[in-house]
């Protein structure tokens, strides 16, 4: 696999397909994100370029009604200053923050879909099918005319999703985005090993469901620990001794009690369960760094196409990774055989997505005003 180089500027966000998931095939089939949070309101068909927030929050006030309803993204009577406002917040997130190319994932019953947003926001009031695996359309259609066009992925099940991950999916709002250390933790599941600007992240996958020998477990890490030793060796062009380990163990320590390691845990685990690492340094580090852990684990990475690495920075990696993996010499199969671990293997696929074009869509204000400027019902 290549090591894929993800762009800070990408958001991750969820947005939840009606209570239950009840249109998660529709938002599937159809190939959208769409949110009823405007359905009350009146409005063109067309492309919306942005909010205004407090319009919006006005007009939702205003034409609010005593009615009920069983959906949270639906139709919005009886609301209340507050919730007029939490629910601008939503749109905020949905027509000015998202963008194409962020990703976008919704729950369905035990699976995730995970996709790439390919259009910028529009209402289409046109309700939306979908049929179930013997053809037939579902009774029930979707609504909701504020709407993304989506290319979607492969679902995935839930429980192939880290526990410490799907927590943050627990939020109670319909549209909201994934940040901070869940979102570096999003992303090595959806990408196993990335870089983002200078620092390189993986996850590793701890499958043994007994209790876990200290001494195998300190030592697979310390061997993770040397790669970022012997990667700073070979982006620094030293080649003398190339594959050797007598002196790393040495080295190793020295480099520790200097305080030289950038390598860092930012989430423990439960066994099973994963660990999810940092380390930082120049590209050429880190591409170096990416392709000896994938031939410690019996996995090709490919150092990504901003960086070009020599036959001999190759040839240095591939001896490292040989006499690591050495049962006589680096012992890293044994440590990694006895408490069952593995590199975690990409979830999404790396594909370009072309920004759709939405014909014969206007471009439309939102909300309407009249000509005095009030908004109106």
């Amino acid at each position: 696999m290549k090591l894929q180089i993800i762009d800070e500027n990408i958001k991750y966000w969820v947005v939840r397909a009606g209570r239950g998931a009840k249109f998660y095939e529709h938002f599937r089939q159809n190939e959208i994100i769409a949110a009823g949070h405007i359905d009350s309101l009146p409005s063109d068909n067309g492309i919306i370029d942005k909010v205004d927030l407090q319009e919006t929050a006005n007009l939702l006030l205003k034409s609010s009604t005593k009615e009920t309803t069983d959906d949270e993204n639906s139709s919005n009577q009886g609301l209340t200053a507050k919730q007029a406002n939490s629910i601008t917040t939503q749109l905020k997130h949905f027509i000015n923050e998202m963008k194409v190319g962020d990703l976008v994932l919704t729950l369905g019953d035990g699976f995730t879909l995970l996709g790439t947003i390919k259009s910028e926001p529009f209402i289409d009031d046109k309700e939306l099918l979908a049929f179930n695996a013997k053809g037939d359309a579902f009774e029930r259609k979707l609504p909701y005319k504020l709407r993304r066009l989506v290319q979607w992925e492969k679902a995935k099940e839930r429980s192939s999703i880290p526990k410490p991950i799907r927590a943050t999916f627990s939020a109670h709002q319909t549209i909201f985005s994934i940040s901070g250390v869940n979102r570096e933790l999003f992303a090595s599941w959806l990408y196993g090993v990335y870089q983002e600007n200078d620092s390189l992240y993986f996850s590793t996958r701890i499958d043994e469901k007994n209790k876990i020998s200290q001494f195998n477990l300190t030592e697979f890490q310390r061997s993770i620990q040397k790669l970022e030793l012997i990667a700073e060796k070979i982006a620094k062009g030293d080649f003398s001794s190339a594959g050797d380990l007598s002196n790393l163990e040495s080295e190793y320590i020295y480099s520790g009690l200097a305080n030289e390691f950038t390598l860092t845990t930012k989430n423990s685990f439960m066994s099973p369960g994963n660990i999810w690492s940092e380390v930082t340094g120049s590209s050429l580090k880190l591409a170096i760094f990416a392709v000896l852990l994938g031939g410690v684990f019996s996995i090709n990475v490919e150092a990504s196409d901003n960086v070009q690495l020599t036959l001999e920075q190759q040839k240095a990696i591939h001896q490292y990774v040989q006499n690591l993996k050495d049962p006589d010499k680096g012992y890293f199969d044994l440590f990694k055989q006895s408490i069952h671990a593995d590199l975690e293997k990409p979830n999404k696929t790396h594909t370009i997505v072309e920004p759709a074009k939405l014909e014969g869509k206007p471009k439309i204000k939102f909300p309407e005003t009249d000509d005095n400027g009030d908004t109106g019902v």
